[in-house]
């Protein structure tokens, strides 16, 4: 045989093996089992936003926001990139960015997402940032206890107040009895120290500066006390009237002094000594 034909047998024989090899068990009638297929990976599926949002329903300027993304398919880790936020607000690294707002106006904030594979992909959200007015506070109801008051006994004047904004209140009273000062507070504790009929004037402020005002009478009974009632308590005489006294004398012995003074008479004339 020549070199021709010594190749064309080892051909012949390596297709056999081959196609012995790659062929199923059924196929070579002696059920043997046949090598599995080499598994091909999948792609990956396509980088996507599933949902974008921002919360509260409410926007308010100063109060906390939250803007969420939700992401599906491509290759993590992803990162994350927030534009158009209002003023106040800082792009984070991160599926949730927290911030506070701090102009009123629209705004239309774009989150861009990146995959490791170098896809990305990109969703909007738009948004109102409103100042939360909505009206003025309102004062529902005013209690004074006790009903009357007597002198010496502390009256409790309570301002029942909501703000309509969800604001903070500042309290205010004006007219009160002698005895009483006005706080920033409610309950407010009033001592009178004159007994009368008042007629308090109060007011509620909410923190965009917007007043409610109302008006309660507060009835204080009894008498006035007097020195009597108080036996270590001067007489007005003795509180006002020895001062004067002491004053009136004081002047009195002055005059006396500058009098006595004036009365010594004219001065010596003055002797000019012969010349030698």
């Amino acid at each position: 045989m020549g070199r021709r034909g010594r190749l064309v047998g080892i051909s012949f024989v390596l297709v056999v093996l081959l196609v012995g090899a790659l062929a199923p068990a059924s196929a070579l009638g002696h059920g043997g089992s046949a090598s599995p297929p080499l598994a091909v990976p999948e792609a990956p599926a396509p980088l996507t936003i599933t949902s974008f949002v921002a919360s509260p329903s409410t926007f308010v300027i100063s109060a906390p926001t939250w803007f969420n993304v939700t992401v599906a398919g491509g290759v993590p880790p992803y990162s994350y990139y927030y534009s158009g936020l209002p003023p106040g607000c800082l792009s984070v690294d991160n599926d949730s960015d927290p911030c506070v707002p701090r102009e009123v106006h629209s705004f239309t904030v774009e989150v861009t997402v990146n995959d490791s594979n170098g896809s990305h992909v990109s969703s909007t959200v738009e948004i109102t940032v409103t100042s939360g007015y909505r009206g003025p506070p309102v004062i529902e109801s005013v209690v004074i206890t006790p009903d009357p008051v007597a002198l010496g006994q502390v009256a409790t004047i309570t301002i029942n107040a909501v703000s309509v904004s969800n604001s903070t209140l500042g309290y205010f009273y004006f007219d009160l009895p002698p005895g009483c000062y006005s706080f920033n507070q409610t309950p407010l504790e009033c001592l009178p120290h004159a007994p009368g009929s008042y007629r308090i004037g109060l007011q509620v402020v909410d923190g965009f500066g917007e007043p409610v005002q109302a008006h309660a009478y507060l009835n204080v009974t009894g008498s006035s006390p007097t020195a009597s009632d108080h036996p270590g308590a001067l007489p007005t005489f003795l509180l006002y009237g020895v001062p004067v006294v002491v004053v009136a004398l004081a002047l009195l012995v002055a005059v006396a002094l500058f009098g006595r003074r004036g009365r010594r008479g004219p001065p010596k004339a003055y002797i000019v000594p012969p010349k030698p």
